[in-house]
This record gives structure tokens, sequence and C-alpha cells, in this order.
């Protein structure tokens, strides 16, 4: 971990040994109720989902009990502010395609699923209860909604809410 890492409440790590994970300086998880405006309703979860997953986490940024996974890759930016309850992933999590998973399962073989990489760039914000999924860039300085389910990329300096969540203004306007 990097130095000046403000970790309150509980923290939850699971990651496979060969995996990378790296917090920037300045960073704050929370899961303590008190040390939010809203709410905090469970632990910061960090996980890997397998062990060429990367998960790198930009300096002063802010996480309240929410969830990242990874399977390949999750960058979040400098500055970002993750509200309670969010998910990010780079993973469906499960097979798209049951009858092929249970093949594949039936020869001793992974589950064939596709990832993409998740990129959030430097001083986002993105509301409580949001999910960010795979494949999705959040350019700079953008705003996701509060419940907002993310599943295209974001322009930077754009205000984005809904499910799918969508442009509905410009920062600064």
């Amino acid at each position: 971990m990097s130095k000046s890492v403000v970790i309150t409440g509980r923290l939850i790590i699971s990651i496979d040994k060969r995996s990378t994970v790296s917090i920037g300086d300045h960073v704050v998880l929370n899961s303590v109720v008190s040390k939010n405006s809203l709410e905090a309703r469970g632990p910061v979860i960090i996980k890997s989902l397998s062990p060429s997953a990367r998960i790198k986490i930009g300096p002063e940024t802010g996480i309240t009990s929410s969830t990242i996974s990874a399977m390949i890759d999750v960058t979040i930016g400098a500055r970002v502010l993750i509200g309670s309850g969010c998910i990010i992933t780079d993973s469906d999590h499960h097979i798209v395609r049951p009858q092929e998973g249970r093949s594949r399962r039936h020869l001793g073989l992974p589950a064939a699923e596709p990832h993409h990489a998740v990129m959030i760039e430097d001083d986002v914000f993105i509301g409580a209860r949001s999910i960010v999924l795979k494949g999705v860039t959040i350019g700079r300085g953008s705003v996701i909604g509060a419940g907002s389910v993310v599943s295209r990329n974001i322009a930077p300096n754009t205000i984005a809410a809904g499910n799918p969540c969508m442009p509905v203004g410009k920062v600064g306007e």
C-alpha cells in the first residue's frame, strides 16, 4: 500500500497472489456511516478474479462501501469519488451462454466469458449505488448520477444518469 491510505471500517481484499493491486497516496477507503454524508452499508471490497487481474486506484481517491472486481483490468484515476454501494467490474461474473459453459466445465476447462477493461479517468464523481460495467471508460471530470448503470463510454466533463446511463448535461453548464 502507498503512504497515507486511510481505512475506516471494514475492508475486504480478496486477490490472487499473482494479480496486481496498487493503491495511490492519500486514498480513503470508508465503510463507516459517520464518515459519509449519506450512508455506508457494507465493507469496501477489492477483488481479483484471475491471476492476471490488475486493479489500480489513483491518489486522493475516496471509496465508500463499494465493490471493485477485476478479471483483467480496472483502473481508477486520481481524485475520483465513488459513492456508497457502487459496483465496478470488468466481468459478467457468470456464463453468458449456459450451454457453452456446461460443456466446457464438463471437459474440465474454464467457462468462456468476455472481459473488457474498465477505465475511470481523473476527477470523476460516481453517485451512490451506481454500477459500472465491463468495457466502459468514464471520461475525466464527469459526474455519474446515483443509481446509474453505466454500460457505455461517457465522454469527459459529462453529467450522465439513468439505466442505461445517458448524458444529461455538461459539467460547468
